[in-house]
Formats: C-alpha cells, sequence, structure tokens
C-alpha cells in the first residue's frame, strides 16, 4: 500500500517526532516502504536582518543540519528500514 513515508521533523524540538517516529517505522515495516525524513534551516524572515550574518553562514548552516541529520538516523533508524534525509 504504502512505498514512501515522508516524516517531518525539527531537531531542535524532540516533540516533532517522538510520537511520529515509532508510526513511521512500523509503517515502513510493515509495508516495505522507504522513510524520508526531512528538515528544513529556518531563513532569517527579511533580507535585511541577512545581511547582519557572513557570507558562510548558510553553507555551514547547511553543513551542521546535515551532520545532526546524519546522526538522528544512526541513533534512531534501524539497519532493516531504508532511509532517505532530506
Amino acid at each position: 500500500m504504502y512505498k514512501k513515508i515522508l516524516l517531518p521533523i525539527d531537531l531542535n524540538h524532540e516533540g516533532s517526532w517522538v510520537k511520529a517516529l515509532p508510526t513511521a517505522l512500523q509503517l515502513c515495516r510493515d509495508y516495505g516502504a522507504s522513510l524520508h525524513i526531512l528538515t528544513v534551516i529556518p531563513d532569517f524572515g527579511l533580507p535585511l536582518v541577512g545581511g547582519f550574518f557572513p557570507r558562510e553562514y548558510t553553507e555551514k548552516a547547511e553543513e551542521a543540519v546535515s551532520e545532526r541529520l546524519k546522526e538522528f538516523v544512526l541513533e534512531r533508524i534501524p539497519e532493516e528500514v531504508k532511509v532517505q534525509r532530506i
């Protein structure tokens, strides 16, 4: 029935995934689906605000979030579940 399960999470707020993750994992096991974990990096909201940060800030933020998401997957997703980090 399901081929892909999307789980949007906020890495800074455990409440965004603590109940949803076990359900998503069970659906993946039951249907042989892959898990797609999505997180986002908030923007500054206004271009004026972004001007106060160094140019490389966005790149460093993306790298840091990518590494945290990788750690999240390694710690919490069993090896038998196919997962993609977004």
